[in-house]
């Protein structure tokens, strides 16, 4: 429980290689019942919950390549089931899989540390993949595909994703090599900010589509926890990652205090 609910601290080395090997044990589960599912005719819904069992496994295996091995998986359920509407990867999954990526922050952090700048260029930080996921989606919601349309969740997550590597437990990066990667963690967060502004404008957008239609003025709390959650992990980045020398800019943590305020 304490492990689900503080990603930001390093996990224990052997209990991540227990959760590591019960999640690769699981993948192994299911290439098998994926190799012998033309012989045994096995359901497709049992399948597809295999997918999706196997995708939990790793989400909470807290290992620095849990979101990549989390997304592998989802890239075979969707080869698989990608044109059956009823049986396709839905929302729920790819929420999955960025919760893996927020989850293997602090672990792919200690491990870098640990390796050293040997790593530098090979490994993709979790933020940035898990921002690419959330750009893959909106473009694919702004090409027609209304199934995928990222909500408030998984822009939260996103948020987190971000906060997670570029405030590591100790409230540092563990990335500082060169220059390049100090461009990166200032590129990482405005995009960041640039997300939660995306997040602010669908849900002014649903309650205005809401009203016009008749609805309720009032707003799920799960959704305000969500966008609540999301503003104050900006107002961490911005009190951490120097972007700009300007207390009146819009990176500036008393202007993200008065954003969420305000909003």
């Amino acid at each position: 429980d304490f492990r689900r609910k503080n990603p930001q601290y390093p996990p224990n080395d052997a209990i991540t290689n227990i959760t590591h090997d019960a999640a690769a044990m699981t993948r192994k589960l299911l290439d098998h019942l994926t190799r012998n599912n033309v012989m045994q005719k096995i359901p497709q819904k049992v399948e597809v919950n295999a997918y999706k069992m196997a995708m939990a496994a790793w989400t909470n295996a807290f290992h620095p390549d849990s979101g990549d091995r989390c997304e592998v998986i989802l890239e075979e359920y969707g080869e698989r089931f990608g044109g059956d509407m009823n049986l396709m990867p839905t929302l729920e999954c790819y929420h999955t899989v960025l919760d893996a990526h927020n989850k293997s922050c602090s672990a792919f952090f200690s491990k870098r540390k640990k390796e050293g700048p040997k790593t530098k260029g090979k490994n993709t930080t979790p933020a940035e993949k898990a921002l690419g996921l959330l750009r893959i989606l909106n473009n694919v919601h702004t090409a027609g595909d209304m199934f995928l349309k990222p909500d408030v969740k998984m822009y939260a997550t996103a948020l987190s994703v971000v906060k997670n590597s570029l405030l590591n437990w100790e409230c540092k990066r563990q990335l500082m090599f060169d220059e390049s990667d100090l461009k990166l963690e200032m590129e990482l967060a405005v995009e960041a900010f640039g997300v939660l502004d995306q997040m602010k404008n669908m849900l002014r957008d649903e309650f205005q589509d809401k009203k016009a239609k008749g609805g309720s003025d009032e707003i799920n709390i799960e959704l305000w926890h969500f966008a609540i959650k999301a503003h104050a992990d900006c107002v961490m980045i911005a009190s951490r990652i120097f972007i700009e020398n300007d207390i009146n800019s819009k990176y500036a943590p008393a202007a993200q205090l008065r954003d969420l305020e305000d909003f």
